[in-house]
């Protein structure tokens, strides 16, 4: 009897299977794209359990840079960045992959980039992917439609260059980076991804939430004993202390979290203290100026989008006779949480990847470091800091070799989006192809950037491919060619501040060091580390053995 309740559970699952899997293919088959089948994809559970397994089993295959195994392909998270265009060059630039579970629609095509990029309210965010940021309210990354008109609003100022953030940007970065700079002087990083992830945490900290601290202190946190509250100023403990506990805080509820992670619920309840209590303190002092017109010359994050959302007024709410809307603390706390963890790590990352380019490429590194010294002596000239907005100028190669890096290796390998019901697109070949309700959108960045199609010679790393196009940003220039911070409406909006890290860094970083690789490392294997493989991580991040070291200029 037991044998026959296996058997008839086994023929149900599989028969299932089957029909979804058919009745899958006959929406692929109707779009006139070409498909694939695949066992799963890349979003189902078993997907998330085989990805670290499957990148163990063929890390040598990977390293030869043969990319991954047809049958495995898209069940593997991040699979793009090995794959290096392979599936493209074989189905085409649009091609949808097909499981029983449902269907992806993957896009190197620049049109169809633009098209789903532009059209925010017909292609929506998964909401599996993205409502797990809503650990501390709703914010820009989450919201949809009329909602996101509202955060967007009224967060957009913050990022707004007349806020002054920009100069706060550089002004701490370059702080950051010259006591790092006299660490490293003294003995070659051993852990660099985890310096760099703290300089840009302290950066985020200061022009973000306006509390200063030092990179070394939160690169060290929790290696010392006692009690942390003696030593630590609240919001940096507080901060630390969801980022060790992340992956728990966005997975679990709350009242799960003190059940069996108290730690991470302790974290978590500091962390909405902490945003409570800047939020109160902002408001006040805000209010106490006496109105919206009392704003400083630079203003961090928090005080700009509290700011705003205690004086911009809803006027299509204000129209309809609706309620006045603006945001409320939790939607505050949403977005000071997002604006946090949405470009610490990839702009670490970008930093990173720079890093061990120059040391890999000492021709393009010999001209950053003549443009960094053409800044360095204008500004001791004129006795003005240096500023990435107004040395223009001195400026084009540096921004060169940094759009260069955000194209080779982008922060984000995906532009995630969905449809909801059954939407027509353009592709480049001014066809229109209609894709079925349900079906998922994947903008495939790293397809996209590298794409023969779009650009010579697409994986040479060539910084003077930017200088016809390096005047203007080339988020405008090149739609849906560049979409590393997406496109459209929901493009980052934190991309300026990236930017500013980015050649902030840099600028005083080569001031006095040339970067070479770290000791023992063999340049070719690097290399091929480098632009073949990756960490695995939910961010595009160097493997962890790479390191570099600082050798003084003479």
């Amino acid at each position: 009897m037991f044998s026959f309740i296996v058997c008839t559970l086994f023929l149900v699952f599989w028969t299932r299977k089957l029909v979804l899997v058919l009745k899958n293919v006959a929406a692929a088959r109707a779009t006139g794209l070409p498909y694939i089948i695949t066992p799963a994809l890349e979003t189902e559970i078993i997907g998330h359990m085989m990805t670290p397994l499957l990148r163990k089993y063929y890390h040598r295959r990977l390293l030869q840079g043969r990319g991954w195994p047809r049958w495995c392909r898209f069940i593997v998270r991040e699979w793009s960045w090995e794959d290096r265009g392979r599936s493209h060059a074989e189905l085409g630039d649009v091609f949808i992959a097909v499981s029983p579970e449902g269907l992806i629609c993957y896009s190197t095509d620049a049109i169809l980039n633009a098209d789903v990029t532009s059209r925010r309210l017909e292609f929506v965010k998964p909401p599996d992917k993205y409502k797990i940021l809503e650990s501390f309210g709703p914010n820009l990354a989450t919201v949809e439609g009329r909602s996101f008109r509202i955060h967007s609003r009224i967060t957009a100022p913050a990022f707004n260059t007349r806020s002054g953030v920009d100069a706060i940007v550089w002004d701490e970065t370059a702080r950051q980076t010259r006591s790092l700079m006299t660490t490293w002087s003294r003995a070659a990083p051993t852990a660099l991804h985890s310096d760099i992830t703290a300089l840009s945490l302290a950066t985020f900290l200061c022009a973000g939430y306006g509390r200063t601290t030092e990179w070394a202190i939160l690169r060290d946190f929790g290696k010392t004993s006692g009690d942390a509250k003696n030593h630590w100023p609240g919001i940096h403990e507080a901060v630390m202390g969801v980022l060790t506990n992340m992956v728990s805080i966005l997975l679990l509820p709350e009242w799960i979290l003190r059940l069996t992670v108290p730690q991470a619920a302790t974290a978590y309840g500091n962390l909405k203290a902490q945003f409570t209590s800047m939020i109160n303190e902002e408001r006040a002092h805000i209010i106490a100026q006496k109105g919206p017109n009392s704003r400083s010359e630079t203003e961090c994050l928090l005080t700009s989008v509290v700011r705003s959302s205690l004086f911009a007024k809803d006027e299509e709410g204000i129209a309809t006779g609706e309620k006045d809307r603006t945001l409320s603390d939790k939607e505050i706390m949403g977005n000071l949480f997002i604006f946090l963890i949405g470009g610490i790590e990839t702009t670490a990352n970008s930093i990173l990847y720079g890093m061990i380019a120059l040391a890999l490429y000492d021709d393009i590194q010999e001209r950053v470091i003549q443009s960094v010294d053409l800044l360095h002596k204008s500004s001791s000239i004129t006795g003005q800091p240096i500023r990435y907005s107004e040395d223009v100028e001195g400026m084009k190669y540096i921004n060169a070799f940094m759009y260069e890096i955000l194209r080779v290796f982008p922060g984000v390998l995906w532009i995630t989006k969905m449809i909801q019901t059954p939407t027509a697109v353009s592709l480049s070949d001014s066809k229109m192809v209609k894709l079925p309700a349900n079906c998922r959108i994947y903008l495939n960045v790293t397809g996209t950037q590298r794409s023969p199609r779009y650009w010579a010679e697409p994986n040479r790393f060539n910084p003077d491919r930017w200088r016809d196009t390096i005047d203007r940003d080339p988020l405008r220039r090149l739609t849906g060619k560049f979409i590393g911070f997406s496109d459209g409406a929901r493009a980052c909006p934190g991309r300026i501040f990236a930017y500013h890290e980015f050649v902030a860094f840099f600028v005083t970083l080569l001031r006095d060091y040339r970067i070479t690789l770290g000791d023992g490392l063999d340049r070719d294997i690097v290399e091929k580390d480098v632009f073949w493989r990756h960490a695995g991580k939910l961010t595009l991040s160097p493997l962890p053995h790479i390191s570099v070291r600082l050798a003084k200029r003479i």
